[in-house]
């Protein structure tokens, strides 16, 4: 079963206003947390526990600290596209 995502950056950008709470990340804003974040999972890397649970109540990144298909399509979404 393929899962198609059509989203687009303004509804991720909602999604994660819904999550974020009051978090703060300094000069870094909250999509460059979630694409660094997304970038240390796949890598293998470690990151914060904030910047975890931002990306685990995203649906970003599993339990395990692994990428869904999601966090997979969001990742690439991010990093293709040099504007953001």
């Amino acid at each position: 079963m393929k899962i198609e995502f059509t989203q687009d950056i303004g509804i991720l950008k909602k999604e994660i206003n819904d999550v974020w709470d009051n978090s703060n990340f300094g000069h870094m804003s909250q999509i460059e947390v979630v694409r660094s974040g997304l970038l240390k999972c796949v890598t293998g890397y470690a990151q914060g526990h904030t910047s975890q649970c931002i990306l685990e109540e995203l649906k970003m990144i599993s339990k395990k600290y692994q990428l869904t298909k999601k966090g997979k399509y969001w990742l690439y979404e991010l990093y293709k596209s040099s504007n953001l």
